[in-house]
């Protein structure tokens, strides 16, 4: 083997173990950070749980080592030299990312940048090594990237955002109702006796209106359905 490549798995190694680090680090901070802040136990038991939750997710890692090896890309559409160097830019891109992050006490998952920069570094190496190649188009990314497997993984990723912006949006929206109904709730009550007059009517009304949507939907679903199975028939 090439001593340069014996370099370069040196260097892998070395970032490997500051890869470690800092995703550790990135792993405590999110196990820590808000339970700490909050005080939600002794400092000794958030230390013990952290180090137990850190521990279970380096056991049952494999199948993120899976997706590492060859769950984004092809390993055999790709020359060992192009190996080392996606690996090698996979590695200095994703601790300089994590790094910046828990430096700047940005939100951030040693999973997530890892999947992409993967998945960035082998669509970067794939893309050169298609351009170099008369024989090869873009359209033949597909048989260097899994696209289906990297989809699915990102989808799920981009899924899972969805659900914590979701929630936490409904969270916020519970938090200021209080504030939107409040205003109007003070109002009615200041203009109660104005109110008085008009009560009787307003309550009349809405029963009356509530009744009359309620019969002419359910009348209009009972003909929807009664034509469609005259339809079939």
């Amino acid at each position: 083997m090439d001593p340069i490549y014996t370099v370069i798995i040196a260097i892998l190694a070395v970032l490997a173990v500051s890869g470690l680090f800092v995703g550790v680090t990135n792993d405590a901070v999110n196990f820590l950070n808000s339970a700490i802040g909050s005080k939600a136990a002794p400092r000794r038991v958030i230390l013990i749980v952290a180090s137990i939750g850190i521990l279970v997710g380096t056991l049952t890692s494999s199948g993120m080592m899976e997706v590492a090896r060859n769950g984004m890309f092809d390993p055999g559409m790709f020359s060992f030299h192009e190996v080392i160097l996606l690996y090698l830019s996979v590695m200095f891109a994703n601790i300089i990312l994590l790094d910046l992050y828990n430096s700047w006490g940005l939100p951030t998952s040693t999973t997530v940048s890892l999947i992409f920069c993967l998945l960035g570094a082998a669509i970067a190496v794939s893309t050169f090594k298609i351009a170099g190649s008369d024989a090869l188009s873009m359209g033949d990314l597909g048989e260097f990237i899994h696209t289906g497997r990297a989809f699915g993984i990102v989808a799920a990723i981009l899924l899972s955002v969805v659900i914590a912006l979701t929630v936490f949006a409904t969270n916020l929206l519970l938090d200021l109702m209080p504030l939107m109904f409040i205003p109007s709730a003070v109002g009615l009550i200041e203009k109660f006796d104005e109110l008085k007059a008009i009560l009787v009517p307003f309550f009349v009304i809405t029963v009356v209106s509530t009744l009359v949507v309620m019969t002419v939907t359910g009348k209009s679903a009972e003909w929807i359905i009664r034509r469609q199975k005259k339809e079939e028939n």
